[in-house]
């Protein structure tokens, strides 16, 4: 299943249209390997609601690039993005809850709800 998302993850950096300042130096720092970077560039758009930085920041969590892997933060973040129309985070949120157990989706669930 992780390496489900992270060929996910990979693909979603070609398929996301490039946008300029800190999402595109995000992406461009993921690409680089400095996964840390682009988690803290992703993570400062994705708390002001950018969807593609929250997908983008799910999916760090959900694979651990740069960052512990966290099935229920992944499950926040692409909620979050899920909700704003993402399609990209609406594909892979069965994914990141097939990962979960029910008691970690509650928990995700209730977080999210939080933003």
């Amino acid at each position: 299943m992780r390496t489900i998302l992270t060929a996910l993850a990979a693909l979603m950096l070609f398929a996301t249209p490039v946008v300029a300042g800190d999402f595109e130096d995000g992406v461009a720092a993921y690409k680089a390997g400095d996964n840390q970077k682009a988690f803290r560039l992703w993570k400062s758009l994705a708390e002001q609601g950018d969807a593609g930085a929250q997908f983008n920041l799910g999916l760090t969590y959900a694979t651990g690039q740069g960052v512990p892997e966290n099935n229920v933060k992944a499950y926040v973040w692409i909620s979050l993005a899920t909700v704003q129309g993402d399609e990209d985070a609406k594909g892979d949120m069965g994914i990141v809850k097939k990962m979960m157990t029910r008691e970690k989706i509650a928990k995700g669930q209730e977080l999210a709800a939080k933003y």
